[in-house]
């Protein structure tokens, strides 16, 4: 599942260097105590410059194959931090995105570019702005005691935007940490009013910020080169967010109604969507879902906001390509069902049959690509559908056995799409071929990998307790 690289805010900083050296920080990088991987920190001043060059590489397991992500971020600034410019890049399976950004006249400057894609950006950029030297300086002022807060601006090269954070050192006290270099700093973000907790990192004068990979943090420890540059652990990201399931589900029982028996393992509760394919009775901590693609053709759901028909980052329904691509074989009056079963069969085709796990490519990066897994599989099939004005959105689930978990009796993380039709949502999956009974939502999303992340993480505290096929429904029956 393709659920990776999500809130990476790469803000490692360079320590400040009175004469021309170089000095390295490594760590290892661990999910649940498996290493998987490391990242170098290197600092050098030239008498004139302050230089950082940040890289990481991980390491994930996909089948029984493995796959890296590499993140680098090279960053030059003056000896008094003020900012030069930078380069990131960031690698995963196919999928290299590079942003290139150089300060000039007040403003910065740079091109974003995906594979053959490139498109300039131009962003105001206050004094505030600071890279890694400048925000080890700012942060320098407050551990000292010199001021109470500072307020910086700092760039997301993912993201291309600029954000402005005041910066506290009220919560230093009395902190308690395994690693003693390390302390707390509350930031509060100047445009959304938002709290965080930035942890900073003393020796090494550089902020330790989160990674997430589908859905759980990376944890980061300091260690020695010879540490780690160490053998990595296995690990399957794509198995540990697979399910068991109570029995092996044949596919009479796929193409009929099922019923489930959810619970959290921590005993919150699902709140899970509901709709005509899917109906949800709670009962205490736990949740009843009956799952049947052909029932319930008379249940009547709200009508879909015109932002189900509109592109967006993810979902590039006005793409040059991608209205093209929809149009193609296309008949005069075909229903809508129709409609979506050719471009079903159009995902498949042009995606092809090369699973890749890592990164998150859009609809148009997809095409690009031409891989994916069923995440890239959902975007372009929603970007097709509105392409032709359908309404469509984004589900996230779980679905039953796959070419993208192994298959056998378990569910694996899935993604698929639901058009409107008639009065209620209808689901197209076109990484399976086909939707059934063995599809549960777990959640509605806009199509970007932040807004999977939560559901990443609810699949780890997720629980299929029973399950069980039942009797098929007169026309006049309702579920």
């Amino acid at each position: 599942m393709r659920w990776l690289l999500l809130t990476m805010l790469l803000l490692v900083d360079a320590a400040a260097a009175e004469s021309a050296s170089e000095v390295s920080h490594w760590e290892h990088l661990s999910l649940d105590g498996r290493k998987v991987g490391h990242s170098e920190l290197r600092l050098r001043s030239d008498g004139d410059h302050h230089y950082r060059d940040y890289r990481a590489e991980l390491q994930l397991i996909d089948q029984e194959h493995s796959e890296r992500l590499q993140i680098e971020l090279w960053e030059v600034e003056s000896l008094g931090g003020d900012p030069i410019k930078l380069r990131w890049q960031i690698s995963a399976g196919r999928r290299i995105e590079k942003v290139n950004a150089w300060l000039k006249d007040g403003h910065l400057r740079g091109v974003h570019q995906i594979g053959t894609r490139r498109q300039p950006f131009d962003l105001p950029a206050s004094a505030e702005l600071v890279f890694g030297e400048g925000l080890a300086l700012r942060v320098g002022e407050l551990l000292s005691g010199q001021q109470q807060t500072v307020t910086i601006a700092w760039f997301q090269p993912a993201r291309r935007v600029i954000s402005r954070w005041q910066l506290s050192s009220r919560l230093l006290s009395g902190e308690a940490h395994a690693d003693p270099d390390l302390v707390s700093l509350q930031a509060r973000n100047l445009d959304s009013g938002r709290e965080q907790l930035w942890q900073w990192h003393r020796r090494s004068r550089r902020l330790l910020t989160p990674m997430q990979i589908a859905g759980q943090a990376v944890s980061m420890t300091a260690v020695s080169r010879d540490q780690a540059l160490a053998a990595n652990d296995p690990v399957d990201i794509v198995q540990d967010l697979t399910l068991s399931s109570p029995f092996r589900i044949s596919e009479r029982a796929l193409g009929g109604r099922i019923r489930y028996l959810l619970q959290r393992r921590d005993g919150l509760p699902l709140g899970l969507p509901e709709g005509a394919e899917q109906q949800v009775v709670v009962r205490g901590k736990r949740s009843v879902v009956t799952v049947c693609a052909a029932c319930s053709s008379q249940t009547r759901e709200p009508e879909p906001s015109e932002s189900y028909r509109q592109a967006t980052r993810w979902i590039e329904s006005d793409e040059r390509q991608i209205r093209r691509l929809a149009g193609r074989g296309a008949r005069r009056d075909e229903s809508r069902d129709r409609t979506m079963r050719r471009l079903v069969r159009l995902v498949q085709k042009q995606l092809g049959e090369s699973v890749d796990y890592l990164g998150y490519a859009s609809a148009a990066e997809a095409i690009e690509q031409r891989s994916g897994d069923c995440t890239e599989y959902a975007l372009l099939l929603a970007a097709l559908a509105r392409a032709r004005q359908i309404p469509a959105r984004v589900v996230a689930g779980i679905a039953y056995a796959s070419r993208f978990t192994g298959g056998g009796p378990e569910f694996g993380p899935h993604m698929w799409v639901q058009v409107w039709d008639q009065g209620r949502w209808r689901s197209y999956d076109a990484g399976f071929g086909r939707f059934d009974a063995g599809h549960i939502v777990l959640a509605h999303g806009d199509g970007s990998p932040q807004a999977y992340a939560e559901v990443a993480a609810l699949i780890r505290q997720l629980e299929i307790v029973d399950a069980g096929q039942l009797p098929e429904l007169t026309s006049t029956q309702q579920p």
